[in-house]
């Protein structure tokens, strides 16, 4: 890692502490507010005292000085400041401790030639996307119900595209789905350069994505359910399971399966994908 990718990760790791600290209130952890507070949220030294780590050392810390951190005192952190699952991960991602999962530096193990014949073999849309979110291929009820293309970037499309957010039934939730997922990848992949340019892009281009941006806010898995608008068939439900191809979690094959207790008029999606698919 290079020195400004370092640099960078530092200040967000401060700016991220700083607001989720913020975004806490005394008796949301057990203590009695004492005296006037200047500005909202934890004091640092009540931080400090949760996790029981020093306050100097939990200063440097947050003020994103260059100091080693255990997984274990991350881990105290997490919980002091009341972290989900995503947000401790992005932790320890912005602190450069490893979290516990398949190594993100693996290079796929299945061949590209091999990739639109994955895809061909399920009649549910399919499709295979890159780190970068770019679809590398789709199947065809991907294209024809999802209208997702090979060669895309499912981010850019979202939130550059004229009426693509309007056709998911909830593109508010959809959008904020996006940008916490978005940059939880960003941390994973702390020197791809791909990330922040997409990132500047898309500020510029659209102030949805910069207000959310600006949030930090991160989430590790899409909603459970997916309610997309089609032209001729009118909502159509899907579940989302993705897979990361072989040894590779940056390349991810992505399902969206049916919901069965799908209803809309006179009929339910299986029957609608059948009819895609052929």
């Amino acid at each position: 890692m290079n020195a400004t990718s370092k640099e960078n990760r530092r200040t967000e790791l401060s700016i991220f502490l700083r607001r989720h600290r913020a975004r806490l209130s005394p008796s949301d952890v057990g203590l009695v507010a004492s005296g006037r507070r200047r500005t909202p949220g934890l004091r640092r030294e009540e931080v400090a005292a949760l996790a029981n780590v020093g306050l100097s050392w939990y200063t440097w810390l947050e003020q994103g000085r260059p100091i080693n951190v255990s997984s274990q005192v991350l881990d105290a952190i997490s919980r002091a400041l009341r972290l989900d699952d995503a947000e401790r991960i992005h932790l320890r991602l912005l602190a450069g401790v490893p979290d516990r999962s398949p190594n993100t530096q693996q290079r796929s193990t299945v061949r590209d030639d091999l990739l639109q014949y994955i895809v061909d073999g399920f009649r549910e849309p399919a499709y295979i996307v890159n780190r970068h979110w770019c679809v590398d291929v789709a199947n065809i009820p991907a294209r024809d119900l999802l209208d997702v293309r090979a060669g895309t970037n499912c981010l850019v499309r979202f939130f550059t595209e004229d009426g693509r957010a309007q056709r998911y039934c909830d593109p508010e939730a959809t959008a904020r789905s996006l940008v916490g997922r978005y940059r939880l990848q960003v941390a994973r992949y702390v020197d791809d350069p791909v990330f922040a340019e997409t990132a500047r892009r898309l500020c510029r281009e659209s102030e949805v994505f910069a207000a959310l941006w600006d949030e930090r806010s991160v989430c590790a898995e899409p909603p459970e359910l997916l309610a997309f608008r089609h032209e001729e068939f009118g909502r159509i439900d899907f579940r989302t399971v993705s897979f990361p191809l072989g040894s590779d979690p940056s390349r991810a094959l992505v399902l969206q399966i049916p919901e069965s207790g799908y209803r809309s008029t006179g009929s339910d999606t299986p029957v609608r994908i059948e009819r895609v698919a052929g």
